[in-house]
């Protein structure tokens, strides 16, 4: 998320400059920083760890919609620098949305690009609790994304409010690509695009 913030910057809002204090200490344009909460001479126990709540700021954004409309996540976290909040506002202009902040709403937790088919970061670190049989919704988003299935994933009722894709285990579901989606024995709710090209998670 912190690079696709500095990228954001550069190369939308033309800020050439712009950078993370972590890469350039004496950058002009900081867009990530040191926490104000941190120590920049003691290193241990000073990072910001564990499961952390991320609030939801709206409603109909994709990670959201990921996430079975839950109005916030805990998910683990692992960081010292977080995304410049006097710079919040300037980014939003530009049409960045910082669609999930923390509990103050002054930490910038989850970042989209509303225009864009998929484009979502998170300063949390979602394959801390992503698994084989059940994925972060995030990297589900991604590739369903990817394979031109997030529309449909993204239908009311496709997903839990844990985030967890609820098609049934029984028969078959037509995609709107005309794939046929088909659940796979031995995957605890998983659910794979049968398309010719191997197994897709969806």
């Amino acid at each position: 998320m912190q690079i696709a913030v500095i990228e954001f910057a550069r190369s939308i809002m033309k800020l050439h400059g712009a950078n993370s204090t972590e890469f350039d200490p004496t950058t002009k344009t900081p867009c990530v920083i040191f926490m104000p909460e941190g120590s920049k001479t003691h290193m241990g126990a000073t990072m910001r760890l564990g499961s952390r709540r991320t609030f939801f700021q709206v409603t109909n954004c994709k990670s959201a919609k990921l996430y079975g409309n839950a109005s916030y996540v805990d998910e683990r976290h692992r960081h010292r620098y977080e995304v410049n909040p006097d710079m919040v506002p300037e980014f939003e202009k530009a049409g960045l949305s910082f669609v999930g902040r923390d509990e103050s709403g002054k930490r910038m937790e989850i970042i989209e690009l509303p225009t864009h088919r998929f484009f979502v970061g998170a300063q949390f670190h979602p394959e801390f609790k992503s698994r084989p049989g059940k994925p972060s919704p995030l990297f589900l988003g991604l590739v369903a994304a990817s394979s031109g299935q997030l529309d449909h994933l993204l239908q009311p009722g496709l997903i839990s409010s844990t985030g967890r894709h609820t098609c049934s285990k029984g028969g078959a579901q037509k995609l709107k690509a005309g794939h046929v989606m088909k659940p796979l024995n031995g995957l605890v709710n998983a659910h794979y695009s049968a398309t010719g090209n191997g197994a897709i998670p969806i």
